[in-house]
């Protein structure tokens, strides 16, 4: 069964960079460049992985976590951004997702994430131990 990848980036660049690595895993992989398109499409979606933009015009990252707690949908959420702040980062990991990039990243630690991400998902590993073994 092939993982299905939302990316969430209004950087075409970084689209188009993350959407190739997902089709090289194998994936169905649907891009968008908004939030509000984002929350859409995970609404009526069922994806395995969401890739966000910290700073994606349409809806922001915390009103997307918060929705989708909200209701019964689970997709785990990475979020990507520029903007290394501390403080950005901590908001990020605040919402409760699974992983946390500052833009430019090695593409192979995306890969790395995305797995542990869709074993948890089939049952081969806990959540907790999704990133114990990865650096950062």
């Amino acid at each position: 069964m092939s993982r299905r990848v939302l990316i969430v980036d209004d950087d075409s660049f970084f689209k188009k960079l993350m959407g190739g690595l997902f089709n090289d895993m194998g994936c169905d992989v649907a891009t968008v460049g908004d939030g509000a398109e984002a929350l859409k499409m995970l609404e009526k979606n069922g994806y395995d992985l969401a890739v966000l933009d910290y700073h994606i015009p349409g809806a922001p990252p915390s009103e997307i976590t918060a929705k989708l707690r909200a209701g019964t949908i689970e997709t785990p959420i990475v979020i990507v951004t520029a903007d290394d702040t501390v403080e950005t980062e901590r908001d990020a990991r605040a919402l409760g997702v699974a992983y946390f990039f500052v833009k430019p990243f090695p593409m192979e630690d995306l890969r790395a994430v995305a797995r542990k991400v869709f074993d948890s998902r089939v049952g081969n590993a806990r959540e907790e131990d999704w990133f114990r073994d990865f650096p950062g």
